[in-house]
Parts: C-alpha cells; sequence; structure tokens
C-alpha cells in the first residue's frame, strides 16, 4: 500500500486500524467471538475514517476494499451469534467527530468542503477559476438601463488595497435589502473595531491577501466561512458592481456591499432557492469569527462586564435587535420593530450616566438627517407626538442605557476568546446525543479554579425548514462518587441549565468551587416537526437526518473532556399529565403547589427475595427524569417556566409542602421550556415527583420521561380526597370569638364502624401570614343523657401544633372509630398572632371521609 500521500496523522491511524483489525482475528481465532466482533466494528469505522480524508483515489479503494473485508467477518459472526451487540461507541472520539462534520457540510443541498490547511492549494484551480470568471450573473432588465456592468476590481482601479487604517468609516456602510440589518450591523461593529484596534476584522474573509492589503492580482477572492462547527470554503469567484462610464464603485472590497453583492451573485449560482438571510447569518457569524458569538444574552447579566471589557480592552462587539411585541412604543421614538443596530461606542460620564452610540444602516441618506437622541426623559415628550411625526432613526444616534433595556430585546455579544486561555471543542449528532464528561486538570497553582469556564453549544444548520421546530438543552450537573448515598443536607440540582431552545446558539457559564471537580453535561432534543422521527409524512426525509451540534469549552485552565458513557438508563417509563384549572398548582412557594399532578415511584431492590428478605448488599439506584411542556396542537411551547421536585413523602405520597429535609432532588431554578433532574445512589423505597410551572393556571399537557438503572413502579397519585365525601365548614376568627369556648369547636359525627378521613384547616386571605393549629378529640357518650365515658371533656388523639405552612394545618389520613353510636370527634381550630384578627382573616376547615358525615358545631 502506497503511504507517501498520507500525513503522518493519517499514518498514525492507519496503523491503529491495522492493529484492532489484528486483534480482531486474534480474537476470532480463539473463539471470542463477542471480543472479535467488537474489534472488527472499531476497526472498519477508524478505515471509513481514513477513506473520508483521503485524496488519493487507489489508496481510497484500496482502503474502502479492506472495510467490507472486515464488516463481511463482523456480519458471519453477527450471523451465527444473534444476540451479540457491538461495544459502546465513544459519541466523542475522532472519527464520530469527523462523520458528524462530513454530514455537516451539506447546506441546502450544496457541499461546503473544510478550508484547506494550506492557501497554496488555491493556486491550483487558477485556470479552473478564469474559466469560471466568463459566467457572469445575469443582470435585471433596470441593471443593464443603467449600463450597469460586472468587471473586475483590478480592471478599475489596480492601486485598490483590500485594508489599511481607516479606510472606511462604519458610517459609510449602506443597508439596501430588509433581512441584511444583522449582517450590516456585524460588519459596522467589526469596521469600528479595525479603524481603533487595526485588526481588519471586517476583511477577514477574503483569501488570499497580502499583509499590506494589496488585492490579488487577478481579482479572484473565495470566502472562509465558520460553518456548522469548523471553517469552511466558499469556492466562488467575488467580482464588483460597476457603472460602465463611471470608476467609482460600491466601496468594492472596503464596504459591505461588495460582501453583499459577491454573496448574491455566488448563491444565484449555488441554489436559487437558498436564501439570503441564510449567508447574512452566516457571514455575520464569520465576520465575528474570531469572537464568541452568543445571542440573546439577558441583558441583566451583561451588565458590569459590557463596559468593563467595552471600555479598558474592546474585546467585546455588540449588536441589538429591537423588541418586536412593543411595536408602537417603538415607532413613537424612531425605532423599527424586528431590527438590529450596530453598538460603535459606548461612553460612561463621571456620574455613571452611560450613553451608547448606535447606527442604522437603512437607507442611509444623511445629508439631510439630523442624529437625534433619546432617554427616558425624551420619551416621555415623545408619546404626545403623533407615530407618523416621527422620523425613523437613520445613521448615527445616541441613547440612553436605560433605554436600550426598554427597547431592545437581545443583546448580540461577541466576546475575544483570547480572554481564555484554554479551548476545547467537540462535535457530535442527536442521533443519540453523548453523555459528556469535564475533569479539571492537575495543573500548576499559578491557574486560578475560582474564575468561570464558558460552555457555547451550537446547532449545525443544514436546512432552513425544519430547524425551527427542534429544540434543544442543557445542563451541567456537578458528578458524585456516590459514596455516600443520599443525605438530608444535600440536594442534587444542576449547577447550570438552559431553556429548551430551537436557538443556533445556546450558553452556560459556570465557576467551579473545587480544582477537583468534575461535571456532567447532559443535553435534552425535542423534535416537534410533522416529518420528525415517527411521523407519517415522509414528504422531506432530510428531516430525518441527524443534526450536528458542537460544544465549545473556554476556561482560564485547562479541563479534560471525554466520553460519559450510556445515556439511558435500564429501566424507563414515560407518562403524560396535563395542568388544568384545579391542578395547576404553581410553584413551591404558593398554598396551591399541593395540588400539582404528583407520581409516586416506587425503586425496588433488586436484592430482594420474594419472601421479602434481602440477598446480600443493598443495591442502590441512578435516576433521572426530564419535564416538557407540550401544546395539544402544535407540539413544545416556549415561554413556559418549569420545574421537577424529588422527595420523600410519607402518607398518601402527596407533597404538600416541600421541607428542604425531604428533598433528594431538584431541577434548579425554573427553566424556559424544560427541566430535568438526577439523583445517584438512591436507596430503594418510595418516592414522590412533582412536575410544576411557575405560575399557577398555567394550562397545558405536558411528557414527563423518568429512567432508572433498578426496576421502578410508577402510580399517578390522586387529588387530595379522590373518591371520599368532603365537608367543609368557615368562619372568621373575629366571628369565632363571640362565641363561649364550647360553641366555637365543630363536631364531626353519623360515623359507623372505621372511617377513614384526613382533615385540612386553610386560613384566609393567605396561608402563611400567621400561625394556625388543628387538634382532634374523641368523645364517646355512655346514655342518651349526654355523659361522656372516662374524666374531663374527651379524650385528645392529636394534639397537633401551631403552624405558618403555606398549605395550612392538616391531621391524616387518619382512623376514625365509631363503633360506638354514642361517638363523635371535636374539632378545635386556633389562630396565633395579630394578623388573625384583622377584618376579612379567617378559616375554612376541610374534612375528607368515606362515609357521608355530618359537620357542624
Amino acid at each position: 500500500m502506497e503511504l507517501n500521500s498520507l500525513s503522518d496523522e493519517l499514518r498514525f491511524k492507519l496503523k491503529e486500524a491495522q492493529s484492532i483489525a489484528k486483534r480482531a482475528a486474534t480474537s476470532e481465532t480463539q473463539t471470542e467471538l463477542g471480543e472479535a466482533f467488537k474489534l472488527y466494528i472499531e476497526s472498519a469505522q477508524k478505515y471509513l475514517y481514513l477513506i473520508r480524508n483521503v485524496s488519493d483515489g487507489p489508496l481510497k479503494d484500496r482502503l474502502k476494499d479492506i472495510s467490507s473485508k472486515l464488516l463481511n467477518r463482523a456480519e458471519k459472526i453477527k450471523a451465527n451469534r444473534p444476540l451479540l451487540k457491538p461495544g459502546n461507541r465513544n459519541r466523542i472520539s475522532l472519527e464520530e467527530q469527523d462523520l458528524v462534520l462530513n454530514t455537516s457540510q451539506r447546506i441546502n443541498g450544496r457541499v461546503f468542503k473544510p478550508w484547506p490547511n494550506s492557501t497554496s492549494s488555491f493556486a491550483n484551480k487558477h485556470s479552473h477559476d478564469l474559466k469560471f470568471a466568463k459566467q457572469q450573473l445575469p443582470l435585471s432588465k433596470t441593471q443593464r438601463e443603467r449600463l450597469l456592468t460586472w468587471k473586475s476590481i483590478r480592471e478599475i482601479d489596480s492601486n485598490c488595497s483590500m485594508f489599511g487604517p481607516k479606510t472606511i468609516d462604519p458610517t459609510d456602510i449602506v443597508q439596501d435589502f430588509v433581512t441584511d440589518c444583522s449582517l450590516i450591523a456585524a460588519f459596522a461593529v467589526s469596521v469600528t473595531h479595525s479603524n481603533i484596534f487595526n485588526s481588519n476584522l471586517h476583511v477577514l474573509s477574503l483569501y488570499p491577501k497580502s499583509s499590506d492589503g494589496r488585492l490579488n492580482q487577478d481579482g479572484i477572492y473565495r470566502i472562509k466561512l465558520l460553518l456548522n462547527g469548523i471553517e469552511r470554503e466558499v469556492s466562488q469567484r467575488i467580482v464588483s458592481l460597476a457603472h460602465i462610464n463611471s470608476k467609482h464603485f460600491t466601496k468594492a472590497l472596503q464596504s459591505a456591499h461588495i460582501l453583499k453583492v459577491a454573496l448574491l451573485f455566488g448563491l444565484q449560482l449555488l441554489k436559487k432557492q437558498l436564501r439570503f438571510i441564510t449567508f447574512s447569518y452566516y457571514c455575520r457569524k464569520f465576520i465575528l469569527s474570531l469572537f464568541l458569538d452568543i445571542y440573546f444574552f439577558p441583558i441583566e447579566d451583561i451588565i458590569a462586564s459590557f463596559f468593563y471589557f467595552w471600555g479598558d480592552f474592546c474585546d467585546c462587539l455588540v449588536t441589538a435587535g429591537t423588541n418586536g411585541n412593543i411595536t408602537e412604543s417603538l415607532q413613537f421614538v424612531g425605532l423599527v420593530p424586528f431590527h438590529d443596530y450596530a453598538i460603535i461606542d459606548i461612553q460612561e460620564d463621571t456620574s455613571g450616566k452611560r450613553v451608547l452610540t448606535l447606527y442604522n444602516a437603512w437607507k442611509s441618506d444623511y445629508s439631510d438627517v439630523k442624529a437625534q437622541a433619546f432617554g427616558t426623559e425624551d420619551l416621555r415628550n415623545s408619546l404626545t407626538e403623533k407615530i407618523s411625526s416621527r422620523r425613523e432613526l437613520t445613521g448615527k444616534f445616541p441613547v440612553s442605557w436605560e433605554s436600550l433595556q426598554i427597547y431592545f430585546d437581545a443583546i448580540y455579544l461577541n466576546w475575544n476568546p483570547k480572554l481564555f486561555e484554554f479551548k476545547n471543542v467537540v462535535h457530535f449528532s442527536n442521533q443519540p446525543l453523548p453523555n459528556l464528561r469535564i475533569k479539571l486538570k492537575k495543573c500548576a497553582s499559578s491557574h486560578k479554579f475560582d474564575s468561570e469556564i464558558w460552555l457555547i453549544l451550537t446547532r449545525h444548520c443544514v436546512d432552513n425548514r425544519t430547524h425551527r421546530e427542534k429544540y434543544v438543552s442543557f445542563r451541567v450537573f456537578l458528578e458524585d462518587d456516590g459514596s455516600s448515598g443520599v443525605t438530608s443536607d444535600f440536594i442534587r440540582s444542576p449547577v447550570a441549565s438552559t431553556a429548551l431552545s430551537n436557538s443556533s446558539n445556546l450558553m452556560i457559564r459556570m465557576t467551579p468551587s473545587n480544582p477537583k471537580d468534575s461535571f456532567l453535561v447532559h443535553f435534552s432534543f425535542h423534535d416537534d416537526s410533522k416529518n420528525g422521527p415517527g411521523s407519517d409524512d415522509q414528504a422531506v426525509p432530510e428531516t430525518l437526518l441527524p443534526i450536528g451540534f458542537t460544544l465549545q469549552i473556554y476556561s482560564s485552565y485547562p479541563v479534560d473532556l471525554e466520553d460519559a458513557g450510556s445515556l439511558f438508563l435500564k429501566f424507563t417509563e414515560e407518562v403524560t399529565g396535563r395542568w388544568t384549572a384545579k391542578t395547576a398548582g404553581g410553584n413551591h412557594s404558593l398554598s396551591t403547589y399541593m395540588n400539582n399532578p404528583m407520581w409516586r415511584i416506587t425503586i425496588e431492590n433488586k436484592n430482594q427475595s420474594a419472601t421479602g428478605s434481602s440477598n446480600g448488599e443493598l443495591k442502590r439506584a441512578n435516576f433521572r427524569a426530564s419535564l416538557t411542556f407540550v401544546d395539544d396542537q402544535k407540539g413544545t411551547v416556549l415561554s413556559k417556566s418549569l420545574n421537577l421536585k424529588l422527595a420523600r413523602a410519607a402518607g398518601d405520597g402527596r407533597l404538600y409542602d416541600v421541607d428542604s429535609r425531604d428533598l433528594v432532588a431538584d431541577s434548579g431554578s425554573y427553566t424556559l421550556n424544560g427541566a430535568e433532574l438526577r439523583a445517584n445512589q438512591l436507596t430503594p423505597g418510595q418516592y414522590t415527583i412533582v412536575p410544576s410551572t411557575f405560575e399557577s393556571g398555567t394550562i397545558g399537557s405536558f411528557k414527563l420521561r423518568l429512567e432508572s438503572d433498578l426496576p421502578m413502579v410508577v402510580k399517578s397519585i390522586g387529588p387530595e380526597g379522590a373518591g371520599m365525601y368532603k365537608r367543609v365548614g368557615s368562619s372568621s376568627w373575629l366571628e369565632d370569638k363571640k362565641f363561649k369556648e364550647s360553641r366555637r369547636n365543630w363536631i364531626l359525627r353519623g360515623g359507623r364502624g372505621i372511617v377513614k378521613s384526613k382533615i385540612r384547616l386553610r386560613a384566609f386571605p393567605e396561608n402563611g401570614q400567621y400561625t394556625i393549629k388543628l387538634t382532634l378529640k374523641r368523645n364517646q357518650f355512655s346514655n342518651l343523657n349526654g355523659i361522656k365515658d372516662g374524666e374531663g371533656e374527651g379524650r385528645i388523639i392529636h394534639p397537633g401544633i401551631f403552624s405558618n405552612s403555606i398549605s395550612g394545618a392538616s391531621i391524616g389520613p387518619i382512623q376514625l372509630d365509631f363503633t360506638n353510636e354514642q361517638t363523635n370527634y371535636e374539632i378545635i381550630v386556633e389562630s396565633l398572632g395579630d394578623n388573625c384578627v384583622n377584618e376579612g382573616s379567617g378559616y375554612e376547615l376541610i374534612v375528607y371521609v368515606e362515609q357521608p358525615l355530618t359537620l357542624d358545631r
């Protein structure tokens, strides 16, 4: 086999594949068929990696032949041993990542190959490019009437340079297409950065280029874009549109126009139905390719760092997008809904007032337009004007920081990755999503472990049509070694998490507290497209293909990233539920929390015999649960904040109050669209899981997925008092004080035999504002004259304690004995505190019983 054409890396990979194939043959000879089958598959995967990365035709054919033989051996073993399964794949191995990047290179039917390692390879394409240069884009009728034609830049101005010190001002850039706002805004801030720091950030996409900015001799350039995880090549000729009678160009390579025209030219040659906005998005990403691209970052989280990095280092490039939900208010102050603006300057005076300079390039003819400004006071004044009297703010204009937060829905941040010393990148797909483990490496003490780690998840785009209905989220958990089991003072919840979103980028920022910590990164993916997996509609088969993702980890100290193993646990249950008007209890700080749907989970002891005796060591379970809000008609619903809690719960299993001593695991803060919790080393027994929304009264359906590595039984817990008679009494505390003490109490009578019951006392207007107490006494009469047996006024069977619990005070479930027909039960309600004597303060007494008893005074 001729190996001269292989790089050192590919030669090493070939030797590795050959070694694994040899071990597979040895295992097969020794009748270790399971091991042989696994090794044959592993070796074949490595050969497939070589096949994708080898350019030598005969060598590629030879590798294909070897790979086929290895797969044939594996198939023969599988035929004799049908139960054999290949070993667990390393989901982030070099071969797996290469496969993901190879699959993601096709965008809207067009292939974008990785950028070559050396730009010298462009020289081999010179003759092809000269031939291609003759294929000019047809001009429209209007363009022909204006005598416009396509020409190379070198034909018009041989001295034109690609870049230079302050060659262009950001306000020279013009936007003509309505979908270009994000591209133009990004280009403007790039030009601003270039003018200040001579970074030439605005021409990074164009190759080849010299260090002094001279144009290429034949005027032929290519674009390098950061597409789907890696830098890729758009190998189309860039030309300039010029008037035949004029040497004035649209700023040539010195403005966004040439980039826009060039992209439009190339895209129409690629595929006409490819939307220009798609490449505006990707070109925007590329223009800032030296920077971390973060979308829709919460404004409240960036205020301090925003000004710090801008003012001292300019390591933060920023654009801002308006909120389309307040269209009328935007028009009052001259802003455009759903529009991106460039932030080209930020100033803060000695009094702390912050003013930002924004730039709007839309149809920018500034000869007669004066810069306008607005702040909170200007806003109040402008509200008296008619909308038609307000001119659209174009060109440069100042905006106060307060106004920015009112009118702009998203801040697009681009951080300089050089802020971080270390970077890890991994590519994977959603079929299936991996579990990843992050470990902090042992390193010199000079590295500070109290600094942040940034995790940025980017979705690969291969088709514009399908990604709007595909949602992803990810969470980071502190890995538990399992040595201590479940303790009462440790509640497992995510270190950080994102909302379930169809955004192209998601970000987590976290700060490790211990250099010995390791973290698990778990991903959730939901496909609500009608053509997704499991659908009968096969009109768009591309939607069934795997979707690629890239995870970037930035840190100030070295970290290891590895595959954490199996994604799913052995035993799974998926249940569906619904929050109704009665069961939408809201978050755990509300008195209605106990109304939420709940499930009792019984984790069985795998080593327990049928007689109940334990055989050997007690097994503990790893447990996971995930929650997704689902619209009955449209699938996953955005903007619903969800939470999951797992707790020990006695009695009927229903969780009435959230006590940290009973909590086993928590999904953490309420997060949009999804929630997830994990618990390791759970002792077999009974637990209650509660899905909830942040706001009470949020009606809708949801899916709850439960996983365990021990057998489990899942049973829905009915509402309090389900299937029982309900008796209600109510009064105000002021009214009760008018009665004698003996008349204040409530009497429960009329039962036969043993009656199961539950009693609850609720204070109003709201539980928890003052303490209440519930006491139960048993009164038994010996004759019809009403003389009680025993001493005193009856026997207290439940003394009760004063409580300010949000769910109120309760007794039971409890068995009431009515064997003696002369028996009744006396319920004593009490309150303590100044608030209970206020006007409108009172209580509601609810009694659930199995028989139609009577509750009165």
